[in-house]
């Protein structure tokens, strides 16, 4: 379990080749194909920050492949001017959008620890229509605060 909430190519090769080797794990042990395109993503982004972001998207995709109904999800990857939003979305069973603290603490406790870093969670989705989550995070502190580095 250690192993795969921190791998060691999240800290040596950075999140993308991280999020490569998850997306097969993660077939290899549920059969849900997942489309992941990181958009040539390549800011670095402080190592806090990077298991985080590694850790939310791990269970985002899991709670797909064990909830959703869906045969495939769709993970992206974009900079922004300050860090990163990833998008995991499926076309599943969806869920009712005001339910999500009853669902469960998952998606509460991934709230909270991006919130720590200076992130954000946004959720749509609706019974029979699906699931869309985005996930927001600056890449260091400086962008957090809205400084340079000198």
């Amino acid at each position: 379990v250690g192993f795969e909430l921190s791998p060691p190519s999240l800290h040596q090769l950075g999140l993308s080749p991280a999020l490569r080797w998850l997306v097969e794990s993660l077939h290899a042990r549920y059969g849900i194909a997942i489309e992941f395109d990181d958009g040539g993503y390549s800011r670095p982004m402080d190592e806090p920050r990077r298991v985080v972001v590694f850790r939310a998207i791990r269970e985002l995709l899991i709670n797909a492949a064990k909830h959703s109904g869906a045969s495939q999800v769709r993970l992206t990857l974009r900079e922004t001017k300050d860090g990163l939003l990833v998008s995991v979305e499926d076309e599943g069973v969806g869920m009712i959008e005001n339910s999500v603290g009853r669902v469960g603490t998952g998606l509460l406790s991934i709230r909270e620890r991006l919130a720590h870093v200076g992130g954000t969670l946004r959720i749509r989705s609706a019974p029979g229509h699906g699931t869309s989550i985005e996930l927001e995070a600056p890449c260091s502190d400086d962008a957090r605060e809205g400084t340079e580095n000198p």
